[in-house]
């Protein structure tokens, strides 16, 4: 295989992927866990499409969280911050 068409293929394997980490039983995200233990939410094939799609993410998570507190409920928190805590990763 010649060098430029290695380099092609290598650049071909980069993907990014928004990655979302678990939450404990008592609704605290575990965001220091290691990301091999975080799940996939999506793959992207550039890292502003990843980034993008977080952003909209915790926009999303921030409207959530805020119509939660205004309504005194806040069951849906963890979920709401898991979104905020997400991460993209290249692979």
């Amino acid at each position: 295989m010649n060098r430029e068409k290695h380099s092609a293929t290598a650049i071909a394997l980069i993907a990014w992927a928004l990655m979302l980490p678990r939450y404990d039983l008592d609704g605290r995200v575990e965001d220091k866990a290691l990301l091999s233990e975080w799940k996939i939410h999506s793959t992207y094939e550039s890292r502003d499409d990843c980034e993008r799609v977080r952003d909209q993410m915790v926009e999303v998570a921030n409207e959530f969280i805020a119509a939660q507190e205004r309504r005194a409920e806040m069951d849906g928190i963890p979920e709401a911050s898991v979104m905020l805590a997400a991460k993209c990763v290249g692979t």
